[in-house]
C-alpha cells in the first residue's frame, strides 16, 4: 500500500462517504496492449488518401475524403491484436471501400486472417461528379457501390503484385451480395392465388439467402453439392433449393441420405414444392423433425 501512495496510484473519492474506498489507478502505460501514439501526426491526411484513391482508380476526385488506409490499418490492428485469425471487421457505412482495403493490406503483411463485411446502399451518383464518369467508364452502375466494389478488386490486385513476406498466400477474395424483394403471393379478383417469383435470381442467389435466413454455416463457405441445382450441403446440414428437381430415383435416394445422416435439412420455402418426394420423406421414424421450411 505504501509503495502504491508513494507512486500515486491509489485513488480516494470523495463524496459521498461510501465512494471513499480506495480504489487502484489503471493506468494504460501498465498494459502489454499496444498504445496509440498521436494518430494526426503519425499518419496520412484525407488529401494524401486522395491522391491514393486516384491512382488506383485512375481517375482524379472519384470519391471525396477519403479515409487514409495506412490510419485505419492501424486502428484495425490494436482491436485484433491477438485475433488476427478469427477477427471480422465490420463497416456499416463502407463508402469507398477504405476499410476492405486496410484488412487486406493488414493481412499481406502481418499474415493474419481478418475478414470484413462492408455495407454500402446503392445510392446515385450526380453525373456532374467524376464517380459517374468513373461508373460509365467502366460499364458499372453508378451508384456509390460500384466504387465500393471496383476499389476492392483493384487494392487486392495491387496487393498480390506487391513483395511481401505474406503477400504469395494472403486472401483478397470477396462476394457481393445485395438486397432484393422478396418473393410474394398475389390473389385476383377470384381469390385466384398466384406465386410471384424474381426470375433473375439464380440457384446460387436462393442458396446464399438460405444459408443466411438458417445463421448456422459461415455463408463464405462453399457448400458441396448433392444434385445439380437443388441439394447442397455443408458438414452435417443440408440446403434444399428447388425441391422439384428431386423427383426421380437417383435424387430421391439422394435425399434420403440426406435424412439419414445430416442433422438438419432446411428447404427453401420461397421455391419449395411439397412435392411426392418431399411428402413421404418428411418427418418419418427416427429422421422425424429434421426437415425445415426456412421463408
Amino acid at each position: 500500500m505504501d509503495v502504491l501512495l508513494a507512486d500515486k496510484k491509489i485513488y480516494f473519492g470523495t463524496a459521498p462517504a461510501f465512494d471513499n474506498v480506495p480504489r487502484k489507478k489503471f493506468f494504460t502505460s501498465d498494459t502489454i496492449e499496444i498504445i496509440p501514439s498521436n494518430l494526426l501526426d503519425s499518419f496520412d491526411t484525407t488529401r494524401g488518401a486522395q491522391r491514393q484513391l486516384d491512382i488506383l482508380l485512375g481517375l482524379s476526385n472519384v470519391f471525396d475524403n477519403p479515409k487514409p488506409v495506412d490510419l485505419i490499418s492501424y486502428l484495425i490492428a490494436i482491436a485484433s491484436r491477438d485475433k488476427i485469425n478469427s477477427c471480422n471487421i465490420l463497416d456499416f457505412f463502407a463508402g469507398s471501400g477504405t476499410t476492405g482495403h486496410a484488412v487486406m493490406q493488414l493481412n499481406a503483411e502481418d499474415g493474419g486472417k481478418r475478414r470484413f463485411i462492408l455495407c454500402q446502399i446503392d445510392e446515385p451518383i450526380e453525373k456532374t461528379h467524376a464517380a459517374y464518369e468513373f461508373c460509365t467508364k467502366n460499364k458499372l452502375p453508378p451508384v456509390i457501390s460500384s466504387i465500393t466494389v471496383e476499389r476492392l478488386h483493384r487494392a487486392g490486385e495491387e496487393i498480390k503484385e506487391k513483395k511481401g513476406l505474406y503477400v504469395e498466400t494472403v486472401d483478397i477474395g470477396y462476394k457481393v451480395l445485395e438486397l432484393v424483394d422478396a418473393p410474394r403471393l398475389e390473389a385476383d379478383e377470384n381469390l385466384l392465388v398466384t406465386f410471384i417469383d424474381n426470375e433473375d435470381l439464380t440457384t446460387q442467389d436462393r442458396l446464399t439467402s438460405l444459408v443466411f435466413k438458417v445463421g448456422v454455416d459461415d455463408p463464405a463457405l462453399i457448400p458441396e453439392e448433392m444434385v445439380k441445382d437443388c441439394l447442397y450441403r455443408i458438414d452435417t446440414r443440408y440446403y434444399i433449393v428447388h425441391s422439384v428437381k428431386l423427383d426421380g430415383e437417383e435424387n430421391r435416394m439422394k435425399l434420403k441420405e440426406a435424412l439419414t445422416k445430416g442433422k438438419h435439412i432446411y428447404v427453401d420455402g420461397w421455391t419449395a414444392t411439397l412435392n411426392t418426394t418431399l411428402q413421404d420423406m418428411r418427418g418419418k421414424g427416427k429422421d422425424k423433425g429434421k426437415m425445415q421450411i426456412v421463408y
